[in-house]
């Protein structure tokens, strides 16, 4: 997990954030590509012991999309950016602090579902946010870049 990580993981780190720049510059515009962008990231409390990066449409719409933490899982602050990752390692600050590895999942489960697309707020009702998932038709209020470490 991203507590586990330290400097010596730079060089694996841009190199995943190179594959995965690319990756997302590779899909963008694709048959199948809804056209809201692409993000990518780390979850701050990893489902899977093995390091792994998340790359996904941001329309999060999908039947896989099941309850309320694993949409959570997959918005910020609980998923970080690779580029969020490498500059903390690189000026030597504690990644546990400045992404709030010991409370992430708790303040995941606590926050208010929002679109993520025009903001709407639907407290903790779900099946109300995945309904409205599939019609809202604003773009991502803040687009997710490739990872700059990448390129």
């Amino acid at each position: 997990g991203l507590a586990q990580l330290t400097a010596a993981d730079l060089p694996m780190l841009r190199c995943l954030a190179a594959y995965v720049a690319w990756l997302m510059q590779s899909i963008e515009g694709k048959e199948g590509d809804p056209g809201l962008g692409w993000m990518h990231g780390l979850h701050s409390v990893p489902s899977l012991r093995q390091l792994h990066v998340h790359v996904m449409t941001q329309d999060l719409v999908s039947p896989c999309m099941k309850n309320a933490k694993h949409f959570g899982s997959f918005r910020p602050p609980f998923l970080v950016s690779l580029d969020d990752v490498i500059e903390a390692l690189e000026s030597g600050e504690d990644l546990s602090a400045r992404l709030h590895l010991r409370t992430a999942d708790e303040d995941m489960k606590r926050r208010n579902l929002c679109c993520h697309r025009c903001g709407k707020d639907f407290g903790r009702k779900f099946a109300e946010l995945k309904r409205h998932l599939g019609s809202c038709n604003e773009l991502p209020v803040a687009p997710w870049p490739p990872p700059r470490h990448g390129q």
